[in-house]
């Protein structure tokens, strides 16, 4: 029998049991898939992290496992992974940044961390070039799987769109803070209408929540995924930062920005993402997301 050494990561945040909790397995190599799905599902995490193989020039492997099935790729558990081999010294510290490259099922893919020192501080994720379609959706039949009324969805102002940096999310504006917070979906009928349109999350957000420095604040449903909400996610709100800015939603001067975003809060796992857009009139060609991370446990499990 094998012993594995697993962590857990809190990433986008400092503050341990805040954020969103991965697990990751840093030296993966030799597992096969069914060993990885039974150490996610032990786990019950939204997602746990193999880093599978290292390759030359800092570039690493790694494939995502929700306790249900393997994912593309996950926003949360990458600052995670990257904050632990930063932490462990397989990531050297430079100045600004030390950039790698993580190889996964949506493609070959930047990593930056920065470092305070010499101890990581933040890892942004590049994500894949931003694609969009719009989706016919009846907003009585959305609300109510949503549990929410179809007056509380901001459709005067902002589409309903399936957005993609990576993995394809519906994205759905709401009214304020205290409509997304109210929202008690149907996770089963939703689980099938997020399989019927191909969409990983069902994400909300809102421009209007009353909170200094925030740009957005969200929450994301995944139950087709074997997550019912996930607290903090990185993948949707790197696709819907590239949303805003294509709809002319934000301030959104031509060349490099950044927005805050706020989400967990409902769940009781506040997280703070940063999410930085090269844009040229509204033409997104890169998105980052960031954020921190922390190490809250070490173990090892027998496979």
């Amino acid at each position: 029998m094998r012993k594995i050494e697993v962590k857990q990561i809190d990433a986008f945040t400092k503050t341990p049991f805040q954020g969103n909790a991965a697990g990751v397995v840093l030296k993966a190599e030799g597992l096969t898939a069914r060993q990885m799905q039974g150490i996610a599902k032990e786990m019950n995490l939204s997602e746990t992290a193999f880093v599978v193989n290292r390759g030359v020039s800092k570039v690493f492997t790694v494939r995502f496992f929700t306790p249900q099935n393997e994912v593309d790729l996950c926003g949360h558990a990458t600052i995670a992974t990257f904050h632990a081999l930063a932490e462990t010294g397989e990531i050297a510290s430079t100045r600004p940044y030390s950039e790698v490259v993580q190889i996964t099922k949506a493609g070959r893919l930047p990593v930056r961390v920065f470092f305070d020192r010499k101890k990581p501080k933040m890892v942004f994720m590049g994500q894949a070039k931003p694609q969009f379609q719009r989706v016919r959706v009846d907003s009585r039949s959305l609300a109510a799987l949503l549990g929410i009324k179809p007056a509380h969805l901001d459709l005067d102002h902002a589409p309903i769109e399936m957005a993609f940096t990576g993995l394809w999310h519906l994205i759905v504006p709401m009214k304020s803070r205290l409509v997304i917070d109210q929202a008690k979906p149907d996770y089963l009928k939703l689980a099938d209408f997020n399989r019927h349109l191909s969409v990983v999350t069902t994400h909300l957000f809102t421009l209007h929540h009353g909170r200094r420095g925030i740009t957005c604040y969200g929450r994301d449903f995944a139950p087709a995924a074997g997550v019912n909400e996930d607290p903090v996610t990185g993948t949707a709100n790197g696709a819907l930062g590239a949303y805003l800015v294509k709809n002319d939603l934000v301030r959104r001067p031509s060349g490099e920005m950044e927005m805050v975003f706020e989400q967990g809060n409902r769940f009781g796992r506040r997280g703070i993402l940063s999410i930085r857009i090269i844009h040229q009139g509204g033409t997104v060609s890169q998105v980052w997301v960031g954020g921190e991370a922390v190490t809250v446990m070490e173990g090892r499990i027998r496979v």
